[in-house]
């Protein structure tokens, strides 16, 4: 499995992973449904209406975001998927009306489109295919699931978890396909888009191609567009770029792996990267080594660790880090009630390009459901940090916790609450947010995933 592969995997949403990005409504069980679901075809995947309280304070006056409100609206996600042997493919889009009682100009309409097709080209070759794009407000993105969150929802096998944390093989096609396939490209982190302002449009997109030589080296090469920008009338031109500039690059490299034994994996990964945007151009050289291990029956673990070289072809503030260390681990827990997912990432790039410099992120993401039982709670954790770029630093950090009961097969009632905490300083220029929501959503999912 190519080194690319499982950064995507854990970190696509991961790393960004406060993964988390989109509709205010769609729940974490709108998700699991969509992408648990056997059958093929269009269908509705999740309906809700919601009411709630959220609080939200900024620093920096020109955000006009120190506000408190009564919240409550209704969402509805529908969807198309097909998946074959050789091919895969799904377009999920998102609508959401939200509003508030004590101010009417937070009333407004969300969406969000997302798609993804991954083929089997030839033998040897395979192809993806991955594009979001979303206009939502900042209590929308609030009550995204996380990338992990989805994951360790997923009624999966401990082989089936290991595989994703790119450790082993996958029960079948149609597992992979549904753990793998994000339907989505790169999530933005709300860490990152809260900085933005009140209301925000972003989009990502990715193609990727491979080619395995053989069963234990095998060559990439990808290419991505991302941004976002401030759709509110109260925000700045600095307020509306740096965050999110239009970015585009691509990537290219190899993958060389070893089976140890059935459940010891090692190998390494040479990567190259190329970023470009309105504040900095870069090239970056990334080899990594990575060792994953089984341990037991309800226990894997993956590390890797290596250095980055970035040469940089455009910088127009300050001075970047050309050569540091770079790695990760992942662990991954799943017993007969409980699934846990942890990740941390430290990389000389985001996962969309927007800044080259240091970049960290810890998630953690739990679920619990014993078997037959109506009663389901979900938690999730997340930090994000970027620094050394040369012009701007961001940090911050996200957590969640939540609840479900089922009504019904179909209906189910669900509690939330999410808090987060970011800040960021652009050359001289200091900016922050912090906000903080609970919901209690009524939903309904006539295709829903069995548990």
């Amino acid at each position: 499995m190519k080194l690319s592969s499982f950064m995507k995997r854990v970190v696509f949403g991961v790393a960004v992973s406060l993964a988390a990005t989109r509709g205010h409504g769609q729940t974490l069980l709108d998700h699991v449904n969509f992408r648990g679901s056997e059958r093929g075809g269009f269908g509705i995947y999740g309906a809700s209406i919601f009411f709630g309280y959220s609080r939200s304070s900024a620093p920096i006056p020109s955000l006009g975001l120190d506000r408190s409100n009564v919240t409550y609206g209704a969402n509805g996600s529908v969807g198309w998927q097909a998946r074959g042997e050789d091919t895969n493919a799904s377009i999920l889009y998102t609508g959401t009306y939200g509003g508030a009682n004590t101010d009417t100009a937070l009333g407004s309409y969300g969406q969000t489109l997302s798609l993804a097709v991954s083929s089997k080209l030839a033998p040897k070759w395979t192809g993806s295919i991955s594009a979001s794009g979303q206009d939502n407000s900042l209590a929308q993105y609030l009550f995204q699931p996380l990338g992990l969150s989805v994951l360790s929802s997923l009624p999966t096998s401990f082989n089936d978890l290991s595989a994703a944390l790119g450790v082993g093989q996958f029960s079948s096609a149609h597992i992979a396909a549904i753990t793998t396939q994000q339907g989505t490209a790169y999530l933005i982190s709300p860490i990152r888009t809260a900085l933005l302002g009140d209301r925000v449009r972003s989009y990502s997109g990715e193609a990727s191609l491979g080619y395995a030589y053989s069963r234990r080296l095998s060559f990439f090469v990808s290419g991505f567009v991302a941004g976002g920008q401030n759709q509110g009338s109260d925000a700045g031109t600095l307020t509306q770029n740096y965050a999110m500039p239009n970015t585009h690059g691509g990537s290219a490299g190899l993958t060389w792996s070893y089976p140890l034994s059935a459940r010891t994996d090692v190998g390494f990964g040479l990567t190259e990267r190329v970023a470009e945007n309105r504040y900095q151009g870069s090239y970056t050289t990334a080899a990594n080594a990575f060792f994953g291990r089984k341990m037991g029956t309800h226990w894997v673990l993956r590390a890797n660790g290596g250095a980055t070289r970035t040469q940089y072809t455009e910088q127009l503030y300050g001075g970047a880090r050309a050569l540091q260390g770079v790695g990760g681990a992942s662990l991954g827990f799943k017993f007969r009630a409980q699934t846990l997912s942890a990740n941390y990432d430290l990389s000389a790039s985001d996962s969309y390009g927007f800044a080259t410099g240091t970049n960290t992120s810890t998630n953690v993401a739990w679920n619990w459901h014993r078997p037959g039982s109506k009663v389901s709670m979900f938690s999730s954790f997340g930090r994000q940090k970027t620094s050394n770029t040369g012009y701007l630093s961001i940090t911050g950090w996200q957590v969640a916790a939540g609840t479900s009961v089922s009504l019904s097969r179909e209906t189910y009632l669900t509690a939330q609450y999410v808090y987060l905490d970011s800040a960021s300083q652009f050359l001289s220029v200091s900016n922050g947010l912090t906000a903080h929501s609970v919901r209690v959503s009524l939903g309904w999912s006539p295709r829903r995933a069995p548990l």
